[in-house]
């Protein structure tokens, strides 16, 4: 009896070691994006959808006016999000509307990566609200792209803003400009 009582206890505790294990060692926690549809509510409740807020350039102040429809979550997005004042909704597609500010190894909100996944950049095209005009993303209407491809990218974003002169325009090619310089660089 006591010996069937050793099994059944080590059993149970192997049950409960092993999930265990794997949610603390082996699943990632950090870096988890929020639900960009919140942000494409927030857009769509916007005065004037078509054209995305741009307050004197500064993204900070831009993404607040968004952000403050959608409420709780707004000091969140500010901390992990980079938004890139300026564009319309009929600008092109692939330019860079908001991006997460850090790579993560999250591609989507909905379930955990494992620490063996890379990590990439997660960027939220013009296009998001459309499902991407033919592009298919990994999930939440966003990309999972490399640290090239987001370089890439943003800085199409900063030149279109500045080729087009959308208001602001120094701001933001300054913001986004020094983000990318620290970008690779040790904290």
């Amino acid at each position: 009896m006591k010996r069937t009582i050793g099994w059944i206890g080590i059993v149970l505790g192997v049950l409960i070691a092993l999930p265990t294990a794997f949610w603390f060692l082996i699943l990632d926690h950090r870096d988890e994006p929020w639900c960009h549809k919140a942000f494409y509510l927030a857009l769509r409740s916007n005065e004037s959808p078509a054209v995305y807020p741009n307050v004197s350039g500064s993204e900070r102040s831009s993404i607040q006016v968004l952000t403050n429809d959608v409420g709780t979550h707004s000091k969140d997005w500010t901390q992990d999000y980079r938004y890139v004042p300026g564009l319309q909704d009929t600008d092109p597609g692939d330019l860079v509307l908001m991006y997460f500010n850090r790579p993560t190894r999250w591609i989507w909100h909905g379930s955990h990566p494992t620490r063996f996944k890379e990590k990439k950049w997660i960027i939220i095209p013009v296009d998001f609200a459309d499902g991407g005009r033919g592009r298919q993303g990994p999930g939440e209407q966003s990309e999972w792209v490399s640290e090239e491809i987001f370089r890439q990218r943003l800085h199409k974003t900063l030149e279109f803003i500045r080729t087009n002169q959308r208001p602001h325009w120094e701001t933001i090619v300054a913001e986004h400009t020094a983000f990318l310089e620290s970008v690779g660089e040790p904290p």
